[in-house]
């Protein structure tokens, strides 16, 4: 009699090539969500992908992800090329847009945050060639939200987010500062 006894139905789970288990990770994204992968510009400023954020803000996403991007920088076997690149990037930044020298130390850090980020998409094997994966995106969106809070005026918080975007670039496509910063103009901050 059992035969046609109906079955309670388990919930559909997405196939993923990310399990949360796994040490690096972020979200699946379909192909279409990814965005253009451009080099830092003053011209324009980073958007969110609306779609996603809604989600990713509810599920932890982004904060995993923010963590995730500062942990795999410690103890990472190119650290001191990692290092040299932040300070690099800091320090060529900083001279090009004129912040003062109490904001080198600021701009390190925030390269060195971005050069993460790449290195997390490249180990949860998510990078996809000309485009960031729209996590990583977003979450860099949301820390320069919080640059904001941190610096002094905005013309300070919008360099801090180039210079997160400039270390993703730097390191994803091994680029020297002279190359990442090539379409800023620091003249219109």
């Amino acid at each position: 009699m059992g035969l046609f006894k109906r079955r309670a139905q388990s919930p559909i789970q997405p196939v993923s090539a990310h399990s949360a288990s796994d040490r690096w990770w972020v979200p699946d994204a379909r192909l279409g969500e990814y965005v253009s992968d451009r080099l830092p510009t003053t011209e324009e400023v980073r958007v969110a992908v609306v779609e996603r954020l809604p989600g990713e803000m509810a599920s932890g996403a982004l904060l995993r992800v923010a963590e995730q991007a500062s942990e795999i920088l410690k103890h990472h076997p190119n650290e001191p090329d990692i290092v040299g690149c932040a300070k690099g990037l800091g320090g060529y930044l900083r001279g090009r847009s004129g912040l003062p020298a109490s904001e080198l130390e600021d701009l390190i850090f925030r390269v060195w945050l971005g050069v993460g980020f790449h290195l997390l998409e490249d180990a949860s094997k998510a990078q996809r060639e000309g485009l960031v994966h729209p996590t990583i995106w977003n979450a860099m969106v949301v820390a320069s939200m919080g640059d904001g809070e941190e610096a002094s005026d905005g013309r300070i918080s919008r360099v801090y987010s180039i210079a997160r975007d400039g270390g993703y670039s730097a390191y994803r496509h091994r680029l020297m500062a002279e190359d990442v910063f090539q379409a800023c103009d620091f003249s219109q901050l």
